[in-house]
């Protein structure tokens, strides 16, 4: 049986403008199941995170550190999705039930084959149902990683008590940033951000 899909397209590129709801495009169209490869997986979409670098992937520029979008094409991002049906020689050990992270097309259902499976990560089953599932495209996502990996990678060593000052606080990275700086290293915390209700909202998270 056919399963209806809803997907995002990306319609052109757009270089010296701002990204209008126009350059999207809402489209349907049908998967049959039965057609899968025995090495792909079919999913099903759960959330998906809109982040800053996907503004670079929008225009034809060759020299971004990613593809552009494909006009015509739905758009992708980071994202969470859980298997509906594996073909019988997935390499990649994804099982039916099984909840993935990482790059995922904007359709409400996708077909992967072995060249995308490469890009997902399986989400410890250990933590589903203990923290809510858009805590793995945030804290504990690519935010939450980069502002570790800033940290203990290029700011250590931190003293206890030191002053730190995170500059775009109010945003996912930032968030996370002020959060171990001022819980696990013991700083004294400064942050600075676009408004005073980011500001706020910046406040109100690090407490």
């Amino acid at each position: 049986m056919a399963l209806q899909v809803t997907s995002v397209l990306w319609k052109a590129h757009v270089e010296d403008r701002a990204v209008a709801a126009d350059d999207f495009q809402v489209a349907t169209n049908s998967i049959d199941p039965q057609a899968m490869g025995p090495s792909d997986i079919l999913v099903e979409l759960l959330y998906l995170s809109v982040d800053p670098y996907m503004r670079g992937m929008m225009r034809d520029s060759k020299g971004y550190y990613r593809q552009p979008f494909t006009p015509g094409e739905p758009l992708s991002s980071r994202g969470l999705a859980r298997v509906l049906r594996a073909g019988p020689d997935v390499g990649s050990g994804f099982e039916e039930g099984d909840v993935l992270s990482g790059m995922l097309p904007w359709s409400s259902h996708a077909v992967l084959n072995r060249r995308a499976q490469a890009a997902l990560q399986l989400v410890d089953s250990r933590l589903l149902g203990k923290l809510p599932l858009p805590t793995f495209l945030g804290a504990l996502g690519a935010p939450g990683m980069t502002a570790w990996a800033g940290l203990k990678r290029i700011a250590e060593p931190i003293k206890q008590g030191e002053v730190a000052f995170v500059s775009g606080a109010a945003g996912a990275v930032g968030l996370v940033a002020g959060q171990l700086l001022k819980h696990k290293y013991g700083c004294k915390v400064i942050g600075s951000a676009g408004s005073n209700e980011k500001v706020r909202g910046m406040q109100r998270c690090w407490h």
